[in-house]
Protein backbone atom coordinates (compact mmCIF):
# COMPACT_ATOMS: atom_id res chain seq x y z
CA UNK A 1 0.00 0.00 0.00
CA UNK A 2 1.51 3.18 -1.33
CA UNK A 3 2.34 5.94 1.35
CA UNK A 4 0.19 9.04 1.50
CA UNK A 5 2.80 12.04 2.06
CA UNK A 6 2.16 15.95 2.81
CA UNK A 7 3.67 18.23 0.31
CA UNK A 8 4.06 21.67 -0.48
CA UNK A 9 3.08 22.89 -3.86
CA UNK A 10 5.99 23.93 -6.32
CA UNK A 11 3.94 26.37 -8.17
CA UNK A 12 1.27 28.22 -4.83
CA UNK A 13 2.74 26.94 -2.06
CA UNK A 14 0.19 25.40 -0.50
CA UNK A 15 0.12 21.97 1.41
CA UNK A 16 -1.50 19.02 0.37
CA UNK A 17 -1.98 15.22 0.68
CA UNK A 18 -0.46 13.03 -2.43
CA UNK A 19 1.53 10.11 -3.45
CA UNK A 20 4.72 12.01 -4.25
CA UNK A 21 2.78 14.91 -6.58
CA UNK A 22 4.53 17.64 -6.76
CA UNK A 23 1.69 20.01 -7.58
CA UNK A 24 -1.55 20.22 -5.70
CA UNK A 25 -4.06 20.49 -9.00
CA UNK A 26 -4.00 20.15 -12.88
CA UNK A 27 -4.65 24.16 -12.71
CA UNK A 28 -0.94 24.62 -10.62
CA UNK A 29 1.15 22.13 -12.50
CA UNK A 30 -0.42 23.64 -16.18
CA UNK A 31 0.64 26.92 -14.47
CA UNK A 32 3.86 26.13 -13.73
CA UNK A 33 4.59 25.01 -17.24
CA UNK A 34 3.90 28.82 -18.29
CA UNK A 35 7.76 29.06 -19.08
CA UNK A 36 7.53 27.09 -21.83
CA UNK A 37 5.81 28.51 -24.70
CA UNK A 38 4.55 25.40 -26.57
CA UNK A 39 3.17 24.31 -22.64
CA UNK A 40 -0.35 24.89 -24.36
CA UNK A 41 0.07 22.89 -27.27
CA UNK A 42 1.01 20.07 -25.67
CA UNK A 43 -1.74 19.61 -23.44
CA UNK A 44 -4.44 17.47 -24.61
CA UNK A 45 -7.80 18.11 -25.72
CA UNK A 46 -9.54 17.53 -22.25
CA UNK A 47 -6.66 18.94 -20.45
CA UNK A 48 -6.80 22.22 -22.58
CA UNK A 49 -10.37 22.48 -21.77
CA UNK A 50 -10.25 22.25 -17.96
CA UNK A 51 -7.45 24.54 -17.95
CA UNK A 52 -8.86 27.35 -19.54
CA UNK A 53 -12.04 26.83 -17.70
CA UNK A 54 -10.60 26.97 -14.73
CA UNK A 55 -8.58 30.33 -15.88
CA UNK A 56 -11.62 31.57 -16.20
CA UNK A 57 -13.44 31.19 -13.13
CA UNK A 58 -10.56 32.15 -11.21
CA UNK A 59 -10.20 35.77 -13.29
CA UNK A 60 -14.34 36.04 -12.96
CA UNK A 61 -14.08 35.40 -8.93
CA UNK A 62 -11.71 38.26 -8.97
CA UNK A 63 -13.35 40.82 -10.91
CA UNK A 64 -17.10 42.55 -10.59
CA UNK A 65 -20.23 40.93 -12.61
CA UNK A 66 -19.91 43.65 -16.02
CA UNK A 67 -23.60 42.84 -16.73
CA UNK A 68 -24.62 43.41 -13.43
CA UNK A 69 -27.70 45.87 -13.93
CA UNK A 70 -27.22 46.38 -17.82
CA UNK A 71 -28.92 45.85 -20.36
CA UNK A 72 -28.20 44.79 -24.17
CA UNK A 73 -28.84 47.50 -26.91
CA UNK A 74 -32.00 46.94 -29.58
CA UNK A 75 -29.19 46.19 -31.86
CA UNK A 76 -27.65 43.96 -30.35
CA UNK A 77 -30.61 41.85 -29.14
CA UNK A 78 -31.51 42.01 -32.90
CA UNK A 79 -28.16 40.82 -33.85
CA UNK A 80 -28.75 37.76 -31.18
CA UNK A 81 -32.16 37.14 -32.69
CA UNK A 82 -31.41 36.46 -36.22
CA UNK A 83 -27.76 34.69 -35.44
CA UNK A 84 -30.18 32.18 -33.54
CA UNK A 85 -33.08 32.13 -36.01
CA UNK A 86 -30.57 31.27 -38.76
CA UNK A 87 -29.20 28.67 -36.60
CA UNK A 88 -32.10 26.88 -35.35
CA UNK A 89 -33.61 27.21 -39.18
CA UNK A 90 -30.65 24.96 -40.15
CA UNK A 91 -31.54 22.60 -37.74
CA UNK A 92 -29.83 23.28 -35.05
CA UNK A 93 -31.52 22.24 -31.59
CA UNK A 94 -31.06 23.74 -28.42
CA UNK A 95 -28.01 21.77 -26.22
CA UNK A 96 -30.68 20.72 -23.41
CA UNK A 97 -33.56 19.54 -26.31
CA UNK A 98 -35.00 16.66 -24.85
CA UNK A 99 -32.53 15.87 -21.90
CA UNK A 100 -34.88 15.58 -18.12
CA UNK A 101 -33.58 16.94 -15.39
CA UNK A 102 -33.16 14.46 -12.42
CA UNK A 103 -34.74 14.22 -9.82
CA UNK A 104 -31.97 15.43 -7.66
CA UNK A 105 -32.13 18.72 -9.86
CA UNK A 106 -35.28 18.94 -9.72
CA UNK A 107 -35.42 19.17 -5.48
CA UNK A 108 -32.30 21.74 -5.67
CA UNK A 109 -34.35 24.31 -8.07
CA UNK A 110 -37.56 23.51 -5.75
CA UNK A 111 -35.42 24.37 -2.29
CA UNK A 112 -33.65 27.51 -4.78
CA UNK A 113 -36.56 29.11 -5.83
CA UNK A 114 -39.10 28.47 -2.57
CA UNK A 115 -41.12 31.61 -1.42
CA UNK A 116 -38.94 33.63 -4.04
CA UNK A 117 -42.30 34.06 -5.60
CA UNK A 118 -45.08 33.81 -2.63
CA UNK A 119 -47.61 36.02 -2.26
CA UNK A 120 -46.83 40.11 -1.79
CA UNK A 121 -43.50 39.19 -3.79
CA UNK A 122 -45.21 37.79 -6.70
CA UNK A 123 -45.52 40.72 -8.83
CA UNK A 124 -49.54 39.02 -10.01
CA UNK A 125 -50.56 39.42 -6.07
CA UNK A 126 -54.07 40.56 -5.58
CA UNK A 127 -54.15 40.11 -2.22
CA UNK A 128 -55.30 36.35 -2.85
CA UNK A 129 -58.30 37.48 -4.46
CA UNK A 130 -57.90 33.95 -6.66
CA UNK A 131 -59.70 32.27 -3.18
CA UNK A 132 -62.80 33.99 -3.75
CA UNK A 133 -65.72 32.34 -5.29
CA UNK A 134 -67.49 32.75 -8.22
CA UNK A 135 -71.09 34.57 -8.30
CA UNK A 136 -73.65 31.89 -8.10
CA UNK A 137 -75.64 33.05 -10.75
CA UNK A 138 -73.04 32.55 -13.06
CA UNK A 139 -74.68 29.26 -14.13
CA UNK A 140 -74.02 26.24 -16.84
CA UNK A 141 -76.84 28.14 -18.95
CA UNK A 142 -76.06 31.72 -18.49
CA UNK A 143 -72.05 30.66 -20.00
CA UNK A 144 -73.96 28.72 -22.63
CA UNK A 145 -75.86 32.25 -23.44
CA UNK A 146 -72.59 33.95 -23.56
CA UNK A 147 -70.70 31.09 -25.61
CA UNK A 148 -73.83 31.40 -28.41
CA UNK A 149 -73.63 35.32 -28.29
CA UNK A 150 -69.96 35.57 -29.21
CA UNK A 151 -70.53 32.40 -31.95
CA UNK A 152 -68.98 30.26 -29.75
CA UNK A 153 -65.69 31.82 -30.98
CA UNK A 154 -62.39 33.11 -28.78
CA UNK A 155 -63.12 37.19 -28.93
CA UNK A 156 -59.47 38.37 -28.82
CA UNK A 157 -58.22 39.43 -31.50
CA UNK A 158 -54.80 39.58 -30.97
CA UNK A 159 -52.32 36.81 -31.49
CA UNK A 160 -55.26 34.27 -30.74
CA UNK A 161 -53.52 30.51 -30.14
CA UNK A 162 -57.66 29.42 -31.11
CA UNK A 163 -57.10 26.75 -27.92
CA UNK A 164 -59.95 24.81 -28.16
CA UNK A 165 -60.99 25.04 -24.60
CA UNK A 166 -63.40 27.89 -24.30
CA UNK A 167 -64.09 29.77 -20.91
CA UNK A 168 -65.84 33.03 -19.55
CA UNK A 169 -63.96 35.94 -19.19
CA UNK A 170 -64.84 39.24 -16.66
CA UNK A 171 -63.66 41.76 -18.60
CA UNK A 172 -63.33 43.77 -15.01
CA UNK A 173 -61.85 41.20 -12.98
CA UNK A 174 -64.52 40.88 -10.34
CA UNK A 175 -65.91 37.42 -10.05
CA UNK A 176 -69.22 38.65 -8.21
CA UNK A 177 -69.91 40.88 -11.33
CA UNK A 178 -72.23 38.40 -13.66
CA UNK A 179 -73.41 41.06 -15.72
CA UNK A 180 -73.78 40.08 -19.26
CA UNK A 181 -71.93 43.48 -20.47
CA UNK A 182 -69.03 42.20 -17.75
CA UNK A 183 -68.84 38.80 -19.70
CA UNK A 184 -66.71 37.83 -23.10
CA UNK A 185 -65.52 34.56 -24.51
CA UNK A 186 -62.16 33.71 -24.12
CA UNK A 187 -60.15 30.40 -25.59
CA UNK A 188 -58.41 29.11 -22.83
CA UNK A 189 -54.97 30.43 -24.20
CA UNK A 190 -56.44 33.95 -24.08
CA UNK A 191 -57.62 33.86 -21.22
CA UNK A 192 -54.53 32.89 -19.29
CA UNK A 193 -52.71 35.90 -21.30
CA UNK A 194 -55.50 38.37 -19.98
CA UNK A 195 -53.60 37.49 -15.71
CA UNK A 196 -50.88 39.78 -17.78
CA UNK A 197 -51.08 43.43 -17.84
CA UNK A 198 -54.91 43.46 -16.97
CA UNK A 199 -55.14 47.32 -17.36
CA UNK A 200 -54.76 46.85 -20.87
CA UNK A 201 -56.75 44.07 -21.80
CA UNK A 202 -59.71 45.24 -19.69
CA UNK A 203 -59.58 48.40 -21.85
CA UNK A 204 -58.83 46.21 -24.56
CA UNK A 205 -62.02 43.88 -24.07
CA UNK A 206 -64.38 47.16 -22.85
CA UNK A 207 -63.78 48.54 -26.22
CA UNK A 208 -64.56 45.76 -28.23
CA UNK A 209 -67.67 44.83 -26.27
CA UNK A 210 -68.80 48.63 -27.10
CA UNK A 211 -67.59 48.21 -30.82
CA UNK A 212 -69.14 44.91 -32.16
CA UNK A 213 -72.27 46.32 -29.96
CA UNK A 214 -72.97 49.43 -31.99
CA UNK A 215 -72.17 47.50 -34.82
CA UNK A 216 -74.64 44.85 -34.27
CA UNK A 217 -77.53 47.61 -33.67
CA UNK A 218 -76.54 49.44 -36.73
CA UNK A 219 -76.81 46.26 -38.62
CA UNK A 220 -79.94 45.58 -37.50
CA UNK A 221 -81.59 48.80 -38.44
Amino acid sequence: MSTVYSNSCQHCGNNYKGYGKSFCSNLCKNRARIGDKDWLKKLSVGSKRNWQKDEFRLKMKKRKHVWLGRKHSLESRAKMSGSLKKRYATGLLPWNKGIARSEKTKEKISRANKGKLAKERNPQWRGGISKHSYDPLLTKYKRYKIFKRDDFKCQNDIGCKKSKKLTVHHIDYDKQNSNENNLITLCHSCNCRANFKREYWQKYYQNKFIYDNNRSHIGDH
